[in-house]
């Protein structure tokens, strides 16, 4: 006859071995924890990388739009009547896909951008105010438009991207300032 005892120690063994241990828990929730920052760290890179193109396709846009709008025969080759970025919207400009709020352009970063001549240069020039959430954000996207990706690059021998002037300027606040040639 089978021992009772037998079976019921088979039983208990085989219960005792149906879970995970604390130790095997622990190491499983770890590594999911690490695939989840790892994760999260190349999605917030890629959506960085997306608004800084993004951010420059606006900048450029905006430029292009405001050197036919000064080259329109009604402007007579000056930015005067360029005051702000609905002046472009009102005149059928395009703004690179930017919303308006009030008169300014409402950027990628949700922030405002901001477009008038510049002042002391008779119209000649125009200025971009592209406002970034952060300074780290605005010095990346400066990098576009010099060679000294800084704070400040104002020297008159920076390489810089066709159109724009040298001397790209990003303040504490993450406003970058940029001179349409």
């Amino acid at each position: 006859m089978d021992d009772p005892s037998k079976h019921h120690r088979v039983i208990h063994a085989a219960a005792r071995q149906r879970g995970y241990s604390l130790l095997e828990m622990s190491l499983a929730v770890g590594a999911i924890a690490i695939i989840a920052v790892i994760a999260f760290l190349a999605f917030t890179d890629t959506q960085t990388s997306a608004n800084q193109t993004r951010a420059l396709n606006e900048i450029n846009s905006l430029a292009s739009s405001a050197r036919q709008f000064r080259s329109s025969f009604a402007q007579g080759g000056l930015y005067t009547n360029l005051t702000n970025v609905k002046a472009l919207v009102d005149n059928g400009y395009t703004t690179g896909g930017m919303a308006l709020s009030g008169n300014d352009g409402v950027n990628v970063y949700g922030m405002s951008t901001t477009i008038a001549p510049t002042a002391g240069t008779g119209n000649g020039d125009a200025t971009i105010v592209y406002t970034t959430p952060t300074q780290e954000d605005c010095v990346a996207l400066m990098g576009s438009f010099t060679d000294s990706p800084g704070t400040t690059a104002t020297t008159a021998t920076d390489e810089h991207v066709s159109g724009f002037k040298p001397g790209a300027v990003c303040t504490a606040a993450g406003a970058l300032t940029l001179i349409i040639e």
